[in-house]
């Protein structure tokens, strides 16, 4: 081939015939067209197929695989918000933190969506349950399942609250679901109540145990029979029997307790 002639292409195209220099046109387009997508292993640029070759358009970058952590130790090393493993309801939200002052029912970092919503990995937020693939994830559909229902296998009525012991708080449940959360109210004299779970009632501070925030007489070591009030209230006294405090007594208007006699004296 002599250096003054052009080289030629040959081609199926009649686009190429007599007109070789199109045809260098066309192998260069050829040449530099984008390389088509190639699926990766997972933990790699991109998690899987589906996020890569979607009509979509786009490329999902995904953090390596954090299964073998503990939700404190994801938090501790990427934070944000991500799935719980098991259930489709709840997530971890990393900056959520419960502290020993907060009464809490849920592991640390957990949040659950309220009934009937699930937890959308994609979104990363509660969402309607239609909207929600929980692929492996178990998928409640009793409201009932929910770990924010604080009446399973409870009786209908008030009931203890599960997080909020000794504290004014408790729940009512319907049929084992949590209908209302309510809570107590002063007594007579205007003082505070607490929720007694043992008793299962609202009861004033002389009620409720010491280390509970109460204010109940000690009768532990006492032999039974009636005692001064340990706050110096002369006008009632304490009922001690069988190390257990029964009650206060409150004497007469204008009568006070006399220690030595046992009873109210004016």
């Amino acid at each position: 081939m002599r250096s003054s002639e052009r080289p030629t292409v040959r081609a199926t195209s009649s686009v190429c015939l007599g007109r070789p220099w199109i045809c260098r046109l066309v192998l260069l387009a050829l040449c530099s067209a984008p390389a088509p997508i190639v699926c990766v292993p997972k933990g790699s640029i991109y998690d899987d197929c589906k996020k890569t070759t979607d009509r979509s358009g786009s490329k999902t970058t995904v953090s390596p695989d954090r299964g073998h952590l503990s939700p404190e130790e994801r938090c501790n090393l990427d934070g944000g918000v991500f799935p719980h493993p098991t259930e489709c309801q709840v997530f971890y939200n990393c900056s959520v933190r419960y502290t020993p002052e907060i009464p809490r029912f849920f592991e640390q970092h957990l949040v659950e969506c309220p009934y009937p919503q699930l937890f959308n990995t994609e979104t990363k937020q509660c969402d309607h349950f239609e909207n929600v693939k929980c692929g492996t994830r178990t998928e409640f559909k009793n409201g009932c399942q929910y770990k924010s229902n604080m009446c399973g296998s409870k009786r209908d009525g008030i009931n203890v609250h599960p997080v909020k012991l000794w504290s004014p708080f408790y729940v009512v449940c319907y049929k084992e679901r949590t209908v209302k959360e309510d809570r107590c109210q002063v007594d007579e004299n205007g003082r505070t109540q607490l929720f007694h779970p043992e008793k299962n009632e609202c009861v004033s501070l002389d009620m409720i145990p010491r280390a509970h925030g109460g204010i109940m007489p000690e009768c532990g070591t006492k032999v039974d029979g009636f005692y001064l009030d340990d706050f110096g209230r002369c006008d009632r006294y304490v009922h001690c029997q069988g190390g257990k405090y029964i009650g206060t007594i409150k004497c007469a208007v204008g009568e006070a307790f006399d220690v030595h006699k046992q009873i109210c004296v004016s």
